[in-house]
């Protein structure tokens, strides 16, 4: 499986703290790559031949043998703001685009983002994907699916994925509203 990214801001009212658009040429913008090599051969890298804005994108790609220690196949980009950016009551706003050449597989499903909280590791909103199929959801205090959207991840164009996040450990305080291709799917 092939997976091109983008990152760049979202427009919001605020100053831009940090970013990830992969105009440096390398992948440094990240604090990490996740199984970026395996066995000598690149699954993350920095390309010029499928860009949406700018000069680069990065390709990740994602192989039988990317395994990470619980199991499961994963590559992947990782940035992990400053504490203050997610503290209780904080908002944070942000965006990436993807290009998929082809149709991802339905089963097994992936995961085209996460966010998992620093000291417990637990996954607490997700994109998760089967097929041309996408759906976000949270995991705290329960498994919610937010919204499920058929036949949207079109091979061989680019999307666009942004969010806004009011983060609380309280549910009745926290929101996340989310953008896809434009379309606002999830509110508050």
């Amino acid at each position: 499986m092939r997976l091109l990214v983008a990152l760049a801001s979202t427009p919001v009212a605020a100053a831009v703290v940090w970013t990830g658009d992969i105009e440096t040429g390398d992948l440094l913008q990240f604090d990490s790559v996740l199984n970026g090599n395996v066995g000598g051969v690149d699954y993350a890298t920095v390309v010029q031949d499928m860009v949406l804005q700018g000069i680069y994108a990065a390709r990740i790609e994602l192989h039988d043998d990317a395994v990470w220690p619980n199991g499961l196949r994963r590559v992947e980009l990782h940035h992990q703001p400053e504490a203050s950016r997610t503290a209780e009551g904080a908002t944070t706003c942000f965006g990436w685009s993807l290009y998929l050449p082809e149709t991802l597989p339905e089963d097994p499903g992936h995961t085209i983002g996460y966010w998992e909280s620093q000291n417990s590791y637990q996954q607490m909103m997700a994109f998760n994907t089967n097929g041309d199929d996408i759906r976000f959801i949270t995991q705290q205090p329960s498994y919610t699916e937010h919204w499920n959207a058929p036949n949207v991840l079109t091979p061989g164009q680019w999307h666009r994925i942004a969010m806004c996040v009011l983060w609380s450990e309280d549910p009745a305080v926290g929101l996340v509203d989310v953008w896809f291709d434009g379309q606002q799917v999830v509110t508050a």
